[in-house]
């Protein structure tokens, strides 16, 4: 449990602000920053919720429904956590020292990963474009 707690004012400022990157983007931030038991939490609970709303599909049962609520705030509740603590779990994990060398290594770091998530983004997009918008389109003429 140690692993969660997180006192912010022992890191810089540019390590304690929000982390709207890890909120959006989870996998690239948890997985770029090395936040290995993070990154697990984070896939078990969204392949809970993908596997509870299967059964509430199926099923259409009350305790399926509450299960499927319950996985989807587990769900919310880390990504919360994620967008509050991400960056000082990120400098933590670092191990970085408090000096002006080192906070421009760390934001050199996350504009990296800020790039790559944009990329994916892109990516994705295009690909839901091309084959999805373009083929549903393609169907009604």
């Amino acid at each position: 449990m140690k692993y969660f707690k997180i006192n912010k004012k022992q890191y810089p400022k540019t390590a304690r602000s929000l982390s709207f990157l890890g909120f959006i983007v989870t996998p690239v931030f948890t997985i770029g920053n090395r936040l290995w038991t993070l990154t697990g939490v984070f896939f078990g609970v969204v392949l809970g919720f993908n596997i509870a709303l299967r059964f509430f599909q199926i099923f259409r049962d009350s305790i399926s429904f509450i299960i499927y609520v319950v996985f989807y705030l587990f769900y919310l509740t880390i990504l919360i956590y994620i967008l509050l603590y991400g960056r000082p779990l990120a400098w933590q994990r670092t191990e970085f020292k408090d000096t002006l060398d080192n906070i421009k290594k760390f934001q050199h770091h996350q504009r990296i990963l800020l790039f790559i998530s944009c990329s994916l983004i892109a990516i994705f997009s295009l690909i839901f474009y091309f084959f999805v918008v373009k083929y549903v389109i393609d169907l009604s003429f």
